[in-house]
């Protein structure tokens, strides 16, 4: 008898087995971020005001502060959202006085993370999702963009020249 695609212990066109524990833990995966957007998209926007922010096409989401890009990324598993901004573009990965600045920063800022990456500094903090506390998500986004402001005005007094392109240095963030 020939199985079809659809049978448990069947190869799919790749020649992967089916495995369906793990199809149905996907699909919940699936479900759970769903939701999770969905809860974080609605205290985003009643904090912002912003009643028709939506997701991009990869569920991420974007705002401005003080013409500063921060992009919230939802991650799965663990359940948590990113914050995440570009702040300087066209930097070199390797430059020694840059790597010992964003040392220095990270020592003294402990709100969030700052890192290069791609030719571009960016900044970076996570929250857990689990349990979900909406006052989190906003708390955290004001201390963010504070945060932000200072470490952003001492990189761009370091490095006048380079201001970060939110779509490309976003595009190399999280892509």
């Amino acid at each position: 008898m020939k199985k079809t695609n659809n049978q448990v212990g069947s190869k799919n066109t790749q020649n992967e087995v089916f495995d369906p524990v793990q199809a149905k833990a996907s699909a919940n995966a699936v479900r759970k971020q769903g939701r999770l957007l969905g809860q974080v998209l609605r205290v985003i926007r009643q904090f912002t005001g912003i009643s028709d922010l939506e997701p991009d096409r990869d569920g991420d989401f974007s705002l401005m502060y003080s013409n500063i890009p921060i992009y919230l990324l939802i991650r799965a598993e663990p359940p948590r959202l990113q914050y995440l901004s570009p702040l300087v573009d066209g930097v070199n990965d390797g430059d020694t006085k840059l790597l010992k600045q964003l040392n220095v920063i990270n020592t003294l800022e402990h709100r969030l993370q700052v890192f290069v990456a791609n030719g571009c500094v960016h900044a970076k903090r996570e929250i857990r999702l689990s349990p979900f506390h909406g006052d989190q998500i906003s708390n955290t986004l004001i201390d963010f963009s504070r945060a932000l402001e200072s470490v952003k005005a001492s990189l761009d007094v370091a490095f006048m020249d380079s201001k970060a392109d939110p779509g490309v240095a976003l595009s190399r963030a999280i892509h």
